[in-house]
Order: structure tokens, then sequence, then C-alpha cells
């Protein structure tokens, strides 16, 4: 593998949220009128989950950033486990995200859009990082 030269690595930009997501009132709302539990004991989660949001949406280029949107994309697949999230569910939240090619905003009340647009992240950041890799070693 010596002989082959060393080609530059193509990199994609991430894409970018410009709004905050609030999930509290609706998946409260939620819980209260299906599960009849205390809305106000999932403060805590809702807040946790949103925190997580803008960690994902804001995210290090780094390792951890890669960490991080993984980890949001695993609670976005426990949420539309639990949740009726989708365009016609109850649960529906607005989620924009610029359209990195088309440079215009898109919203989208469904969470297979919010996940989509993570999954596409995730590689974004690989590709960034696997740029920014020296390549000097064999490993």
């Amino acid at each position: 593998m010596e002989a082959v030269p060393r080609m530059p690595m193509l990199s994609f930009e991430l894409k970018q949220c410009p709004e905050y997501v609030d999930f509290g009132p609706v998946l409260k709302q939620y819980i209260k009128n299906h599960y009849g539990e205390d809305p106000a004991h999932y403060n805590k989660a809702c807040s946790d989950l949103e925190q997580l949001r803008q960690s994902a949406v804001h995210v290090s280029h780094d390792f951890m950033g890669c960490s991080t949107l993984k980890k949001y994309y695993a609670q976005l697949q426990f949420l539309q486990g639990r949740f009726p999230m989708g365009e016609e569910g109850e649960c529906g939240i607005n989620f924009t995200w610029e359209d990195v090619f088309l440079g215009r905003e898109v919203t989208i009340p469904d969470v297979k859009f919010e996940q989509a647009c993570i999954l596409y992240n995730i590689g974004a950041l690989h590709s960034i990082l696997g740029s920014i890799e020296t390549r000097q070693s064999a490993d």
C-alpha cells in the first residue's frame, strides 16, 4: 500500500438547526392524558432530553461529538416507541433543520425527520474526522 498516493478525504457540512425544540409540554400532556400520571415527575427527564438535543445540535468535532449524536439518536428511538410522534401523531413536534444543499429551512412534524437529520450528521461528522486524520501510520 506504500505506492498508493494519499488522496484527500471528502467531508460534508453538518446540518444546522436554527431553533430550540421544547419536548416538555407535548410529552407531559400525553403522559397526563394517556398514562394518568403526574407530568411534574418528568420535568427532569424532559429537560435532560432537551439538553441532549442542544448538545447534539451544537456538537463538538471529535469522538465525543459522535457519541453525543448516537446517544441522542437512541433516545429518539426510545421516544418513538412510547409516544406517537409521527406526522399524524398526538405528540408531533415541529423539527426544523437547514438543508445543507439547498440553503433553506425545512420543518416537518415527524420524529423520523429528526432521526434522519441526526443520522446525516453522524455520517458528516465521521467524514470530517476522517478528513482531518493525518494517515501517517498503518493504523
